[in-house]
């Protein structure tokens, strides 16, 4: 095992790309680092197409389910790396602000504010998707705080004997408190684009199957150089080279930038 304590990969859910990178990190490093995953919210299977792709390439991920972040830090401390796989700024709005540039206003493009949100620049909370931690509170006519206007209630007859449950959203430091940071901003695999037939989504998959093996091998060679280990296995990269995957001439320089 190496001196790194463990990687966590965060991001909103935990069904495709945190898990695609959980998988590649392990593979490539022979189980020498532990690494988990963990997503603000949680499905309930891993996307079936990521789990195909990785196959292609023979790293399998059926040892690996959906969990939270909230039972990853549980175990605070115990982590050396936290990576974020989001999306980038510019895929996160709308359809109606994909019209407008970020650096100009909405009154500036003369859209109506009333249909067109205004165009952020920055979050307070969530701007990042891993930054966000979910909290649930059950419901109390004595508790005015819980029915916020931004809180989401559901049922939990099983457990509150039918008492709702309210769902609120704040920033989480825990990712502050561990040695090397990284954020990868990968498209999103979670939901297919309108009319698109399963090829296509296939070929989406496949890219960021290639992007998250390009970013998973610099960031083993950081951890190598961070702890002076050997960590990444070139026998398994060529393996993947082999397959279809691609090592560009960058993908294996040291980058120490947070």
């Amino acid at each position: 095992m190496s001196s790194c304590r463990g990687v966590v990969i965060g991001s909103n859910t935990n069904r495709a790309r945190t898990q695609m990178a959980e998988g590649m990190l392990r593979y490539l490093t022979r189980g020498r680092i532990h690494v988990t995953s963990g997503g603000v919210h949680h499905g309930t299977t891993i996307l079936p197409q990521a789990v195909q792709c990785m196959e292609e390439w023979g790293v399998s991920l059926h040892s690996q389910a959906p969990s939270t972040l909230a039972h990853v830090w549980d175990k605070a401390g115990t982590f050396d790396v936290f990576v974020s796989v989001d999306e980038a700024a510019v895929a996160k709005r709308s359809p109606e602000q994909a019209h407008a540039p970020l650096s100009m206003s909405s009154h500036q493009q003369g859209y109506d504010p009333n249909l067109v949100p205004a165009i952020p620049a920055h979050w307070s909370v969530g701007e990042d998707a891993a930054s966000v931690k979910e909290e649930w509170t059950v419901w109390s006519p004595r508790n005015p705080m819980i029915a916020h206007e931004n809180s989401v209630r559901k049922f939990q007859d099983h457990l509150y004997e039918g008492e709702p449950l309210f769902r609120t959203l704040s920033s989480d430091a825990n990712r502050h408190q561990v040695r090397l940071q990284r954020r990868w901003e990968v498209p999103s695999l979670v939901h297919a684009h309108a009319m698109e037939r399963s090829a296509v989504f296939l070929a989406r998959v496949r890219a960021v199957r290639q992007n998250i093996f390009e970013r998973s091998v610099t960031l083993i060679r950081d951890l190598e150089a961070h702890y002076d280990e050997v960590l990444l296995d070139a026998a398994l990269v060529e393996d993947l080279v082999s397959r279809g995957a691609v090592l560009k001439a960058n993908t294996v320089t040291v980058n120490h930038t947070e």
